[in-house]
């Protein structure tokens, strides 16, 4: 089997994993990380900030209410929000910080994500961005993931519990 097979025999199982949450276990994890970013981040003043929109029916860590309460920290932060289109153009915009889906990591702080391809485009355009996954505890992996040329590292890993750097 070779890493491209590897990675979607992984992304099968976590994706089921996922989707068997029950509502309150998605709702409890996303207030959890929500205030996690609060403490980590704080409202970063000037700094320009790409994020998602989580996806309700893949059971995704919804950020929306840290994104709420910057906006009322600081209503003049500049935040751009991931859309869900089919094609989404890569932006050429650079930001500071980007907060990033996964369904999986590893201890290198590798990111497994749903195969699109889309932000390992977006993030080897972002060399300067502080690259945030947000994750379930559960989605730590044991073994490595078998990293490829386009993958790109988080330098941090936001998860219900804690907050992972190397």
């Amino acid at each position: 089997m070779n890493k491209s097979e590897h990675k979607q025999v992984l992304r099968d199982a976590l994706s089921e994993k996922r989707a068997s949450l029950s509502e309150t276990e998605a709702q409890m994890a996303s207030d959890d990380v929500c205030a996690r970013l609060a403490t980590y981040l704080g409202a970063p003043k000037g700094k320009r900030l790409h994020v998602y929109t989580a996806k309700a029916n893949w059971k995704e860590i919804d950020i929306a209410p840290y994104l709420e309460w910057l906006q009322e920290q600081h209503k003049n932060s500049m935040v751009d929000v991931a859309t869900h289109m089919a094609v989404q153009a890569i932006p050429k915009q650079q930001y500071d910080i980007v907060l990033v889906p996964m369904l999986a990591f590893d201890g290198n702080l590798q990111r497994l994500g749903m195969g699109m391809g889309w932000y390992d485009m977006f993030l080897a355009k972002q060399q300067h961005a502080l690259k945030i996954g947000i994750a379930y505890d559960w989605a730590e992996l044991e073994n490595p993931i078998s990293a490829e040329d386009h993958d790109v590292a988080m330098d941090v890993i936001v998860t219900p519990s804690r907050v992972i750097t190397l």
